[in-house]
């Protein structure tokens, strides 16, 4: 079935290749995966989000534009867009007759590829995660398999160089990661690695994208390092051997009977969200002394909000619109500047005014 359905988004993309709504040389191969909720259809493609920036346009236009181009099949009962750009496809009862069917022609048969005969591989067997399902993550980790997406998350970080050597096409010089290897270390085309990341993303969440060259341009303490990791989910950059006090505000707590946002009483649950973090780096316990030397030295605190869509949505406010932009660009400079200023008032009381 899904390579049916990939060859239908082939032809749909051939169509506008040939319109010119993109370039045909950075067309990928569609990736064709069953729905996690059949309510949202059979099979999903995301076609259109790997294609979004060389059509440039929103994924969910084009997703429109490739559904208008997809050819009529006796398989398909219905095709929607959904979200940002999926596209969903609903699957007639002929086209599981006619699986039912091939599975009893083809008999034990069925189900077996030529793919790799005559190729040798290694084959590493993994102990089986006894706190949920085995998946491929698992096989690919082998030491680490058993923690694979559970507690640990995966980023890769990509500078300047590359987002433009994928945005011109080029291809990307990889490096060895230990001095024992020898050769040349291989090329690979930088669009199609992109593209592999946000596949793989969509999958699963991993990997994340971290852009190094930015990172670093935006730190705050250059002198002292540079930024090489985040913290696992990212929202903490800065020098090694640190660490860092994360404390999250509940917006909807400050949602009024009316709909509006106190903003007076967000303003000052972030002076007493601060002043508290600020108190805790003094009583915290560290695992390592260097980790325990750098934040008493710079202090790092992070301070966030949660539950920003729900908000949004009590208001009736669609998350992906220029309203709800300018509720979180005010939100967040509403946080900023009142933790800034009890910083302020914290080490220079006569300068906080």
């Amino acid at each position: 079935m899904k390579t049916q359905i990939e060859l239908l988004v082939s032809a749909a993309l051939k169509e506008l290749v040939a319109e010119g709504v993109f370039p045909g040389e950075r067309v990928p191969r569609p990736v064709i995966e069953r729905t996690r909720d059949t309510r949202h259809g059979d099979f999903a493609c995301n076609i259109a989000m790997v294609l979004a920036k060389a059509a440039r346009c929103k994924p969910r236009d084009l997703a429109v534009k490739l559904v208008a181009a997809l050819p009529a099949s006796p398989l398909v009962k219905r095709i929607e867009v959904a979200g940002p750009g999926f596209i969903n496809f609903h699957l007639t009862p002929t086209a599981y007759h006619q699986l039912i069917a091939q599975v009893l022609h083809q008999g034990p048969d069925f189900g077996r590829s030529k793919l790799g005969a005559g190729k040798r591989v290694q084959v590493e067997f993994v102990s089986a995660n006894p706190t949920g399902p085995l998946h491929v993550g698992h096989g690919r980790g082998a030491a680490y398999g058993s923690v694979m997406f559970q507690n640990a998350n995966l980023s890769v970080r990509v500078t300047d160089e590359f987002m433009e050597t994928a945005e011109k096409g080029g291809a990307w010089n990889t490096r060895w990661v230990t001095d024992q290897a020898g050769g040349e270390p291989p090329s690979y085309d930088a669009n199609e690695l992109l593209n592999r990341m946000a596949s793989c993303a969509w999958h699963c969440g991993d990997p994340g994208v971290q852009y190094d060259t930015t990172i670093n341009r935006w730190h705050t303490c250059p002198n002292s390092g540079r930024i090489n990791a985040s913290n696992p989910c990212s929202e903490y950059m800065f020098l090694d051997d640190t660490a860092c006090n994360l404390a999250s505000i509940n917006l909807m707590k400050f949602r009024r009977s009316d709909g509006g946002f106190d903003a007076e009483r967000f303003r000052a649950a972030c002076r007493v969200f601060f002043i508290a973090q600020e108190i805790l780096v003094d009583h915290a316990s560290y695992p390592t002394k260097p980790i325990a030397e750098n934040s008493h030295r710079f202090r790092p605190i992070g301070l966030g909000y949660s539950n920003l869509g729900s908000l949004l949505m009590s208001s009736g406010i669609a998350y992906d619109s220029e309203t709800a932009y300018g509720v979180c660009g005010s939100i967040t400079a509403l946080m900023h500047g009142s933790a800034n200023l009890a910083s302020a008032a914290r080490s220079a009381p006569d300068l906080a005014t």
